[in-house]
Formats: structure tokens, C-alpha cells, sequence
């Protein structure tokens, strides 16, 4: 029996109503009552909306969100591409690069205080003899930034001087200093800093570090520097002068640093230290004084494994730590609670385990 036709006549059929569930709409398209404003609020970057002067490229006096249109760039030397000098405003590099050519000075440069709660994002900043991004202003933001340095005098890749700033998503390869440096309460998350000439980040007080990778500083860096009473979490840290230099009550977890020609790991007075793994360090982790808890970390492959051997580094409590592969695994003086178990696991105590 031929079905083919039935079928054929089916499929005619559908496509019939499709074709008219598609038609559009008798009649005139209805006028939604939005100006060009409202459907797009934000602001187009032009010499018209952000004029420039003697001093930068474009000058945001005024609040608002604002976007590039095409990548930007100067002739010109020892300008800013972007000056701001308004608080509230947000700048969306929509994907597109500023270049300063090796010739201008900041790419974006938020000029003081004042100019609070302005966030930078998506896109990317190179060729700038000076930041690539210096914001001032408290509570500041920059997000998915890419900050090049290039070695032609890029201070910093991203500083944010102020208070409760937020660098997330970001990568920086070739800062003369710091890769990222955040103020007091600052945090920098999920960020990528390689080939930083000092310190890949540095936190002032109560910052955090969440999920970053440093690869590589100058010889005197440190992969993180945080000050009193950060955090440091998550991170992994490759080929850095030192790993990460905490101050003092600073919570440092679950990271991994590898190939540090210093100290993996520092902790100076009531620090918590736990559940990192150091790798090939000359030493390992090194308790400078008071008050640290030392807890559940991997020493692996360092020339020394953990030192706490200074006259005033005492009433530490140095526990459950594996040293494995060091040249000397403890060097830990009296006036510490610590032991060392050898080859073994003991469940009922505190000891540290040496192979």
C-alpha cells in the first residue's frame, strides 16, 4: 500500500500553518512610547558626552553609565585616556581595548576620593606608562578587565586605593609593582596576575583573596602580601620570590604554592594557618612569633619544612602538619605545643607526621 501521498499531503498541511502562526500582525507596529534614552540609558563615550582637555583623552564630569563604542587611544603623550571626576559612574569597555601606546599615562583614572562607587569593566587596558586602572574612590570595582603592562612602566596592573574595593575576573601580566593592590576591606577574587615585578597582590587590612593564581615576581615579591586580618583562600601560587607574607591574625586555607626561591608561607602573631600545600620551597612555612595555630598543612620537597625557632615565636600550636621529601622537616623551638610522630598516623593526638 503507498502511504507516501497521505504523508506528503501531511507535511503540505503543517507547513501551511506555520507559515501562518508567523505572519505578523494586521495593522501598523504599535509605538512602544520609549525615547532612544530609555531603550538605551547608558551613555555612548564621545567627545561630546566625556570632552577631553590638555590633560586626558575624555573627561567624565558627570554620574552615569557610560560605554566604548571602538577601542580607544592616544597620539599624545603623558595623557590619561579616561579621567573621572564624578562619583557613580560605571564605564563598560563593551569588549574593546584602550591602547596608550607607550605614550599615555594612566588608562582610566579616577583623580580623587571624592569620586566613590565607579566600576570599570570588560575589556582590555595596555601600553600605558603609568596604572592601567587607579581608581580612588571608595567601594570602587573593577570586573574582567585584561591590564597589560608591556614593560614599558606600568606601576601597578589595577590599584584601588580605597576602602571595600572589588577586583573580580580580572588578569594582569607585566606590572612594574604590584599586580593588584586593593585598600583597607578590599577583596580581589577569581584573578590571574603573571610576571608581576613585585608583589603579584597586596591587601591592605581585613582584605581577602579568593580562587587568584600568581605566576612569577621579581626577587624581592611575594605572591600575596596581606596585612592584619585578611584572608587568603584557594589560591595557587608558582615561581614566586616568596609565597604568601601574612601579618598578623590573618586566616590563610587551602592553598597551594609551588617553587618559591623563599618562604612558602609566613605567619607573624595569631594567624591561622591550615590545609595548604607547600611545594619545593627553600622553607616551607615560617612562624615568626606568638599566637599562630599551624594546622593540617603538606610540606613537601622544601630545604626546611616548618620553622618556629626564634626566641619570641613561642605559645604556638604547631599540629597534624605532613612533612614529606624535606632537606629537615621541624625546626621548632621549646615553649610550642608540638610532637612529631615518624612514619605513622596517630588519630589520638595532636602529632605531626615526618616521613
Amino acid at each position: 500500500m503507498d502511504r507516501g501521498i497521505p504523508v506528503v499531503a501531511a507535511l503540505a498541511a503543517l507547513a501551511v500553518g506555520a507559515s501562518a502562526q508567523v505572519q505578523p500582525p494586521a495593522g501598523p507596529v504599535a509605538d512602544s512610547g520609549k525615547s532612544i534614552d530609555e531603550a538605551e540609558p547608558r551613555i555612548p563615550l564621545t567627545q561630546e558626552t566625556a570632552p577631553g582637555n590638555a590633560s586626558t583623552e575624555f573627561f567624565i564630569a558627570r554620574s552615569g553609565s557610560y560605554y566604548l563604542t571602538r577601542n580607544e587611544t592616544t597620539a599624545t603623550p603623558n595623557r590619561d585616556i579616561i579621567r573621572v571626576g564624578a562619583p557613580d559612574v560605571t564605564i563598560d569597555l563593551n569588549g574593546f581595548t584602550i591602547d596608550g601606546r607607550g605614550l599615555a599615562n594612566e588608562g582610566i583614572d579616577v583623580l580623587s576620593s571624592a569620586s566613590a562607587r565607579v566600576t570599570v569593566q570588560n575589556g582590555s587596558i595596555i601600553g600605558c606608562r603609568g596604572n592601567p586602572v587607579i581608581l580612588r574612590g571608595a567601594h570602587s570595582v573593577a570586573r574582567n578587565i585584561s591590564a597589560v603592562g608591556g614593560g614599558i612602566g606600568a606601576a601597578r596592573g589595577i590599584y584601588l586605593t580605597n576602602v571595600g574595593g572589588l577586583v573580580e575576573g580580572c588578569r594582569v601580566v607585566d606590572a612594574d609593582v604590584e599586580g593588584v593592590r586593593v585598600g583597607d576591606g578590599g577583596t580581589v577574587r577569581d584573578c590571574v596576575i603573571e610576571n608581576a615585578a613585585s608583589n603579584g597582590i597586596w591587601l591592605n587590612q581585613g582584605g581577602r583573596v579568593i580562587g587568584c593564581t600568581i605566576r612569577a615576581t621579581g626577587p624581592s615579591g611575594a605572591g600575596i602580601t596581606a596585612l592584619d586580618g585578611s584572608i587568603v583562600d584557594g589560591c595557587v601560587i608558582e615561581g614566586a620570590a616568596s609565597g604568601i607574607l601574612a601579618q598578623d591574625e590573618c586566616l590563610i586555607t587551602d592553598n597551594i604554592v609551588r617553587d618559591c626561591a623563599g618562604v612558602g608561607l609566613q605567619t607573624i602573631i595569631g594567624g591561622t594557618v591550615r590545609g595548604n600545600r607547600i611545594i619545593r620551597c627553600t622553607t616551607g612555612i615560617a612562624v615568626f612569633r606568638s599566637g599562630n595555630r599551624v594546622d593540617s598543612n603538606d610540606i613537601i620537597g622544601c630545604t626546611t619544612g616548618l620553622v618556629s625557632a626564634l626566641a619570641d615565636a613561642i605559645d604556638n600550636a604547631i599540629i597534624r602538619n605532613f612533612a614529606q621529601g624535606n632537606g629537615t622537616a621541624y625546626n621548632v623551638g621549646a615553649g610550642n605545643f608540638f610532637s612529631v610522630t615518624a612514619n605513622s598516623v596517630t588519630s589520638a593526638n595532636y602529632a605531626n607526621i615526618e616521613q
